[in-house]
């Protein structure tokens, strides 16, 4: 790992999973972690904050709540396939925009945006087109009321997890 001693840093999704075990490691290089989990990690971060990812007006608040800049923000919190796929939707791909998009000023100059996504969206070619579409919506309401209106056959999981993917490439542009 990099030397990341005394760097700050935001993870999502801390309180479990990948998430926690990237905050841990963190921590253990001497980072500063900041979490933004629903979920109150056990992992000794320097500041935790309680958020709904499906809401960003929730994700809003809780970036007003973080102060200065950081070295990055890594987005690891996702919820599964067997959630509703408008809430599956929401926090995986719609949450993980929305949240980069508003972070992107609190970067240092170097910093940098994790998104990490899935096997899951290796199938993204199939999709380009309607995930280019979603991925061309201004806002997160407009995103959900996108999918709403497109529904994709198949696992809502799968195309969360291919836009996610997509996203991390940059915002209206392709593989």
């Amino acid at each position: 790992m990099a030397d990341v001693s005394g760097r700050r840093f935001v993870v999502t999704g801390a309180a479990s999973g990948i998430g926690h075990a990237v905050a841990e490691r963190l921590l253990t290089a001497g980072a500063e972690v900041y979490s933004l989990d629903r979920n109150t990690p056990s992992a000794a971060v320097v500041g935790h904050i309680e958020v709904d990812l499906a809401s960003p007006r929730s994700i809003d608040a809780a970036l007003e709540r973080l102060d200065g800049s950081y070295d990055g923000l890594i987005n690891v919190a996702g919820i599964p396939g067997t959630a509703p796929g408008d809430l599956v939707l929401a926090v995986n791909s719609l949450a993980v925009r929305h949240l980069s998009e508003a972070f992107v000023d609190r970067l240092v100059p170097g910093g940098s945006v994790v998104i990490v996504s899935s096997i899951a969206g290796f199938g993204w070619p199939a999709r380009l087109e309607a995930i280019r579409e979603l991925l061309a919506t201004n806002s997160f309401e407009d995103g959900a009321a996108w999918f709403k209106e497109h529904p994709q056959q198949g696992n809502a999981y799968n195309f969360s997890k291919e836009v996610a993917r997509l996203s991390s490439q940059g915002r209206r542009s392709g593989p």
